[in-house]
């Protein structure tokens, strides 16, 4: 019955907080003798304090979306894959934080708890501005709003959200119309719900232009940054996103674009097909694969959608990053500024965590896997070397 890494990793946690029956206990014990991998993790754990700290900390963290499958990847050391596998049986039972306690231990010497930061970072909100074509500036959170646009007609948000959709459309048939921009800072977040009821989900530190209805012939909207769109079919209207240099071109289908650098474009599709024009070349993506665009050249291929639409769905998800590429996320969420006092490993990460956490909670699992400490004063985050 518990001759799998699930089953001896729920003896080893019901070991670690006491809970072991004496028939349990006996089991355990068995396997142990059989397995040295399952000794190591339990002579770790003997009358260890840290695990018990963590444990409590564990109560107060949303558990579930809390670093979960978290793997790394080390190409310059081997590790048992018989102790990782019973750790991973861990990490399913009460999620990564013990797990990375298991884990670290076979990569270097334990690493101390640290005390989060006094001046910590909460985690980004819905917050936007939207700028109107007269220039007007209006402040959006979660909070409503009512928002005169130039011809006198309301527009409402609430929640997170813009609606544009309730836009008077007895005053929008023209040709063309002015264009409005929403621009959602670092730690933030916004939902925009266009003149043709397409809705559009900002991440931080990311801008959209658009005209508070759309003309007859297209719908076009200009994106820096990143968003997720979910477009309403119109085969007489095409809808069409200017990211730099580049077009996307849909009917109706949902998709991701990420445009932080404007020469390197990633566009994701969920369902639907996109077509994606840039410097002369043309691709056509469909629904599961992505293309992903560098200056001129255009290449399609299988789309990691979990990883793509994390940010959306309220968590990161890192698979193969370097920790260069994991700050960068945790700088636009966190509204950091972040500087390197040692150079970076080599190595890869993977692994997901919500973005409801604090800075200080995210940046504690870090330490434990990447050997690296970090230090956070005012909005400056400095990594360092670890002194344990």
């Amino acid at each position: 019955m518990y001759e799998n890494a699930i089953h001896i990793g729920q003896l080893i946690v019901r070991y670690i907080k006491d809970e072991l029956t004496d028939e349990e206990a006996k089991m355990l014990a068995d396997l142990a003798r059989r397995d040295e991998n399952i000794q190591r993790i339990i002579d770790e754990y003997k009358d260890t304090v840290n695990v018990q700290k963590r444990l409590t900390q564990l109560s107060t963290l949303d558990t579930v979306n809390a670093w979960k499958n978290v793997t790394r990847n080390v190409r310059t050391r081997k590790t048992s894959f018989a102790y990782l596998k019973y750790a991973a049986g861990i990490l399913l039972l009460i999620t990564t934080a013990v797990w990375l306690l298991v884990f670290r231990t076979s990569l270097r010497s334990p690493v101390n708890i640290t005390t989060p930061p006094a001046n910590d970072a909460p985690p980004g909100e819905n917050l936007a501005t939207l700028t109107l074509a007269n220039g007007k500036k209006i402040a959006l959170g979660n909070g409503s709003v009512e928002v005169q646009e130039v011809n006198g007609s309301t527009v409402y948000g609430k929640k997170g959200e813009l609606d544009y959709f309730s836009f008077d459309k007895q005053r929008a048939k023209h040709t063309s119309a002015p264009m409005n921009v929403l621009v959602v800072p670092r730690a933030g977040k916004y939902r925009l719900i266009l003149p043709d009821s397409s809705v559009v989900w900002l991440n931080s530190q990311s801008k959209i232009e658009f005209p508070a209805s759309f003309s007859t012939t297209e719908r076009r909207v200009v994106l820096y940054g990143e968003a997720y769109f979910d477009i309403i079919k119109d085969p007489e209207r095409p809808f069409k996103i200017s990211v730099g240099d580049q077009e996307i071109r849909v009917l109706g289908t949902a998709f991701n674009i990420s445009a932080y650098e404007s020469s390197h474009v990633q566009t994701v599709v969920v369902n639907g097909s996109v077509s994606v024009k840039a410097g002369g070349h043309t691709a056509v993506v469909e629904a599961g694969f992505a293309a992903t665009s560098h200056l001129s050249e255009i290449s399609v291929h299988t789309a990691n959608i979990e990883k793509a639409l994390a940010w959306k769905n309220g968590y990161f998800f890192f698979s193969e990053d370097s920790l260069s590429e994991i700050m960068e996320q945790l700088a636009r969420w966190y509204d950091v500024e972040v500087t390197y006092d040692v150079p970076l490993p080599p190595d890869r990460f993977g692994g997901s965590i919500s973005r409801d956490m604090k800075l200080s909670q995210v940046l504690e699992m870090l330490e434990e896997i990447s050997g690296l400490s970090y230090e956070f004063n005012g909005r400056k985050l400095t990594v360092k070397q670890s002194n344990h």
